[in-house]
């Protein structure tokens, strides 16, 4: 497993290579990178398995790297900027942390993103051709549809059935209940039960009420949270963006 650390300060890339190689045995750093460049050129040619990336890096964001390369692996965003959690969210990183670094924070996003690389490794051992994990199929008058899970924005209990929402500007009932979608979706981290009535893509949430009450899906859309969903979804954020 190849890791790659991506900051503009020595010691930034220090305190991160020091803390893993204290908790982890056997990590495999390639080479530093300090700037936009070096880091496109490292991606390039070693395609990392795991790569730690600040946000400012001189004069230009880590964000130029996405438009200029493919990451094949996992990213962790680090950096003392709060301001860019929507960004990290659209392009899925596997978390946000902010400097100074907390060790717990670090070792759990690496965990993570170790576990996201070995589930797809294997997958791409099974199956060479183009991955489908992307996309589910269900029940509709009688045939099955093949359903992006990108495209869902969020799905609604209605009675013994459930509508489905999607970015499209169109929506879907289904002749099953919300637990058989949510079933569905279970192995898809972004997609959460945040009430009875209601599943939810969170990568699709625009806002989030202070008292985790309600997210917003665009101005004027909102849906509830449930008290009992609260302290998961509290920990699903924290997870992914602090």
């Amino acid at each position: 497993m190849k890791i790659l650390i991506v900051d503009d300060e020595f010691n930034a890339r220090r305190i991160i290579r020091k803390l893993l190689t204290e908790k982890f045995e056997g990590l495999n750093f390639l080479n530093d990178a300090s700037s936009v460049g070096e880091a496109i050129e490292l991606i390039r040619e070693e395609s990392p398995d795991i790569v730690f990336l600040d946000i400012q890096l001189g004069n230009k964001k880590s964000f130029e790297i996405f438009d200029k390369t493919s990451i094949q692996g996992e990213f962790i965003f680090v950096t003392a900027y709060d301001q860019y959690t929507r960004e990290a969210f659209d392009l899925e990183a596997v978390n946000y942390i902010m400097k100074p670094v907390q060790r717990n924070k670090l070792y759990s996003a690496f965990e993570r993103a170790k576990m996201l690389v070995k589930a797809s490794n294997s997958i791409s051992e099974i199956n060479h051709s183009e991955t489908k994990m992307n996309k589910i199929l269900l029940p509709n008058s009688g045939k099955q549809t093949v359903i992006n899970v990108d495209d869902i924005i969020y799905a609604k209990a209605d009675g013994v059935y459930c509508r489905i929402f999607f970015k499209n500007n169109v929506s879907s009932i289904i002749a099953k209940p919300l637990v058989f979608l949510e079933d569905k979706l279970n192995e898809y981290p972004c997609i959460m039960r945040i009430h009875k009535s209601y599943l939810v893509n969170l990568k699709e949430v625009k806002n989030v009420a202070s008292n985790l009450s309600h997210l917003y899906i665009n101005s004027t859309e909102m849906l509830p949270v449930s008290r009992q969903k609260k302290q998961e979804l509290k920990k699903m954020l924290e997870d992914f963006f602090y």
